[in-house]
């Protein structure tokens, strides 16, 4: 029975009631002639695992159907309570469920996803709603891929960037050939299958699929959409795979936050130019190590690395020290560019080995991470061994007073 019992309400409005509250509601029609001294929900969650032995003569959907119906009667491993409920009937409880100390949760106003499911099913928001499989994810994004080509097609920049792990979508691979043609570019950042051929004569010309291969496991689903000029970011859990389309619960979502929409950006963007562990395809299908643009190595896992490790850093608690001065955390520094030979000669300057090459490069948020990191290992960023530098500067009152040095010119990153 559904948790949330919707009522009635006026049009454009919904309104629900708990079951729980129905149940406490009628409990004295229930139980005649006794007296009511208090009532509490609880949810008990049992375990979900069962085993799935099938003979050739048997039927996969019955031979599920009837492991779930054998689930409800497996064993407790959760308990949801409220929190003033009686310690006895606790007690009572854990006893005969056989739980531990571990498997209880005590909340007012709990809830599961399958609660969650029905308010979803019943509100009709469309901003509330997002994209599901197998009832129309594929279609939804065949609609994102036609829209950039009809934005090509109106002679307006147009282009896609979809990382994820396979694609073998007969419908998907033919619209991406078509949005091709109609002059979108697309780049496809693929793990695994990719049954699409990309720089194809009259097929694929503007199409490139890049594969990294590298210490971590590229695993994300991200999507961007150009969408004239309004770009469109969206995760999801399934590749462009029939299965995922047809067979499976699968789930895309947008992101309408403007800075994760930036970050996500930028990692891909980082993702494209990789030229130490990215592999491209070629017309026919087989793959070759991307070439560097400038000979020197653009390794992207390295370099996120570093990014997620400054990330953390900054928001720790730890003072550093710089130009003499004490900062509570690096929240209070921001970087700034300084033209190369308005560099200050002091020990807090020196150069970063390995990657002041690639650093200038990178946007704006992934040198204020790197020089960030730099900052808390008490080595600020120093390079692109080219024309410019960055350093770090106080931004806000240090956390201990400090005669500030003389501070060259500087410009504000955009």
């Amino acid at each position: 029975m559904a948790r949330f019992i919707q009522l009635p309400a006026k049009e454009g409005q919904y309104a629900f009631i708990l079951l729980e509250h129905v149940l406490r509601h009628y409990l004295p029609r229930f139980y005649h002639g006794f007296e009511i001294v208090s009532t509490h929900a609880v949810r008990v969650t049992r375990d979900a695992e069962f085993g799935l032995v099938r003979r050739r003569d048997q039927d996969l959907l019955m031979t599920i159907e009837q492991g779930i119906r054998e689930r409800r009667i497996g064993d407790a491993v959760r308990l949801q309570y409220d929190p003033d409920l009686p310690s006895e009937v606790l007690r009572q409880l854990i006893e005969e469920l056989e739980l531990t100390q571990n498997d209880l949760y005590a909340g007012k106003g709990f809830t599961a996803f399958t609660d969650l499911f029905q308010l979803y099913a019943a509100l009709n928001i469309p901003r509330l709603k997002d994209t599901l499989a197998p009832t129309g994810l594929r279609e939804h994004f065949i609609d994102l891929i036609r829209n950039e080509a009809e934005q090509a097609r109106a002679g307006k920049a147009a282009r896609i960037i979809a990382k994820l792990n396979s694609l073998i979508d007969e419908s998907v691979v033919e619209e991406l050939y078509a949005a091709s043609e109609a002059g979108v570019q697309i780049d496809l950042l693929m793990r695994g299958m990719c049954s699409l051929r990309p720089a194809v004569a009259g097929v694929s010309e503007r199409i490139r699929v890049i594969s990294i291969v590298d210490r971590y496991l590229e695993h994300a689903r991200v999507f961007y959409f150009h969408n004239g000029g309004n770009p469109t970011f969206w995760l999801a859990s399934a590749d462009w795979m029939p299965r995922n389309f047809k067979r499976r619960i699968e789930i895309a979502f947008r992101i309408p936050d403007p800075q994760l929409q930036t970050k996500l950006k930028d990692i891909l963007e980082l993702q494209l130019v990789d030229s130490v562990k990215a592999w491209q395809m070629k017309p026919d299908g087989s793959y070759v190590r991307k070439p560097s643009t400038d000979g020197r190595g653009f390794r992207f896992q390295e370099r996120f690395y570093e990014m997620l490790r400054a990330e953390e850093i900054s928001g720790s608690s730890k003072s550093i020290t710089v130009d003499g001065h004490d900062f509570q955390s690096a929240d209070d520094i921001a970087v700034i560019r300084v033209p190369r030979e308005e560099m200050p000669q002091n020990d807090s300057f020196r150069h970063s080995e390995g990657y002041d090459e690639n650093l200038a490069r990178e946007p704006a948020w992934v040198q204020t991470a790197w020089c960030t990191f730099r900052a808390k290992s008490d080595r600020l960023a120093a390079g692109p061994a080219m024309t410019q530098i960055f350093r770090c500067a106080r931004i806000q009152k240090p956390a201990t007073k400090a005669v500030a040095p003389s501070a060259p010119r500087s410009h504000s990153i955009p």
